[in-house]
């Protein structure tokens, strides 16, 4: 699952579009809204067994993560 777009994210309402690509980068499914913690940092980064990962601050000085596991 990737994110459609970096502006496909709603800060506003704290949702998240994600979307399910093929290996030619057609989409599958989706986007599907999903209540995975984000803001306003687009850097994501897709690992090896495809799984996409990024960062998110919940306030503060921490950072923590988000890992959405591949289909």
């Amino acid at each position: 699952m990737l994110p459609p777009d970096p502006g496909s994210s709603s800060p506003a309402s704290k949702s998240l579009l994600l979307e399910v690509i093929d290996p030619q980068g057609a989409v599958v499914e989706g986007p599907v809204a999903v209540p995975a913690p984000i803001d306003s940092f687009t850097d994501f980064v897709a690992t090896p067994d495809g799984d996409v990962i990024w960062a998110y601050s919940r306030g503060g000085a921490g950072v923590d993560f988000t890992r959405v596991r591949g289909c």
